[in-house]
């Protein structure tokens, strides 16, 4: 029996979310997409609710970013991995490994 994996893609682009989700269909066929988010605390809701494996988070979003999204996150679900998405080089790579 193979492993499934459960994906939460975060992105608050939706045409990235789609991109993402149409590779994952096609590409992944032991992962299942769970659910989507627009913004960190719709993600913090639904990684809760859906208890994902891994999570595909843009660090940049409105209200709530993805750094501070996975801080909460990790709160409930120390063992989840993430995959941060960012298209802004300035980010730095000690911001994104404290979260």
């Amino acid at each position: 029996m193979e492993i499934k994996y459960r994906l939460l893609i975060v992105d608050d682009e939706q045409l990235e979310r789609q991109a993402i989700k149409f590779i994952v269909d096609r590409r992944c066929p032991n992962i299942e997409i769970i659910g989507e988010a627009d913004e960190g605390e719709l993600a913090c809701q639904l990684a809760s609710k859906y208890l994902p494996d891994i999570i595909l988070m843009d660090i940049r979003m409105p209200a709530m970013n993805g750094l501070e999204a996975v801080k909460h996150i990790r709160q409930h679900l120390p063992n989840v991995k993430v995959i941060f998405l960012t298209i802004n080089v300035a980010i730095k790579l000690s911001q994104i490994v404290k979260a």
